[in-house]
């Protein structure tokens, strides 16, 4: 196939639920990038918590946060991106202003909705409220000082999306249906939805990203498996399904792969011809 732009979406498709890369999916991605081939992260999870220790071992060229809301690539002669702030060619960021946060939270949260608001620098949650969530204590583990106070920090949030997690709400589809239209919606089974805003999404990210390098749309191969990668899967020239993905992910494909931690990247690869 040449050299591509590969788009990777993070959980399930590039690490594992512990955050782990499996070694062969780096050495691929090395081949990948030796013959050509960009290589960029697309993920929903916003930079503060995409920013993990394993993605310091890798070479990027780019990534694409927060559902498309976020996309910087490495600044022209940099071997590879840095993973640092301010030290990456950022080509856009979409801030939601918390005149416009502050009532949609205080309205979603009096329907029982329980809001984990999601930026460039800092995640905010009320963990009074996610007591006892085994999801989210892993989250709190993991994300560190990158994790604030929803209510503490209320008026300094600088967020660019929302997951909501939809159990204890008796009215959850109804509110939803207020929200489509004016908000990307991506459900994650029953009880999970991120919350997005209108017209972004990843795909919009790769195309964001492809048109400002130059990149044809065809030279594009996207690896995903949930629904939030649904858009990538059917925008890019090629589409790959992990192993264990989404029944929409796995429709929205051109390739279904193994799963991350059974070599799927660098079988999907391997196929292609791109390692």
């Amino acid at each position: 196939m040449g050299g591509k732009a590969l788009f990777f979406d993070l959980d399930g498709t590039l690490w594992d639920r512990e955050e782990r890369i499996p070694p062969g999916t780096v050495r691929a991605l090395e081949k990948a990038r030796r013959a050509g081939c960009l290589v960029f992260v697309n993920t929903g999870r916003t930079r503060s918590f995409a920013l993990r220790p394993a993605l310091f071992g890798i070479g990027l060229d780019g990534m694409v946060t927060g559902c498309g809301t976020r996309a910087e690539v490495r600044r022209p002669g940099d071997a590879r991106l840095s993973l640092k702030i301010g030290e990456a060619r950022v080509l856009y960021e979409k801030v939601l202003p918390c005149g416009l946060l502050e009532p949609m939270i205080d309205g979603l949260e009096a329907h029982g909705f329980r809001v984990l608001l999601e930026g460039t620098d800092f995640m905010y949650a009320d963990m009074a409220a996610f007591r006892d969530d085994p999801y989210m204590a892993s989250v709190e583990k993991r994300a560190g000082d990158v994790l604030k106070d929803l209510k503490g920090e209320r008026g300094r949030w600088r967020a660019s999306k929302m997951t909501c997690d939809m159990r204890l709400s008796p009215d959850r589809e109804e509110v939803l249906s207020r929200l489509a239209g004016e908000w990307n919606l991506f459900r994650h089974g029953g009880d999970v939805c991120e919350i997005v805003p209108a017209g972004h999404d990843k795909a919009a990210g790769m195309r964001l990203v492809c048109s400002l390098l130059g990149i044809p749309m065809a030279d594009t191969v996207a690896f995903g498996d949930g629904a939030n990668d649904v858009d990538m899967l059917l925008g890019a020239g090629y589409g790959v399904c992990m192993g264990g993905g989404d029944a929409e992910a796995l429709a929205a494909a051109d390739m279904a792969a193994p799963p991350v931690d059974e070599g799927g990247v660098e079988e999907a690869l391997r196929r292609l011809g791109l390692c």
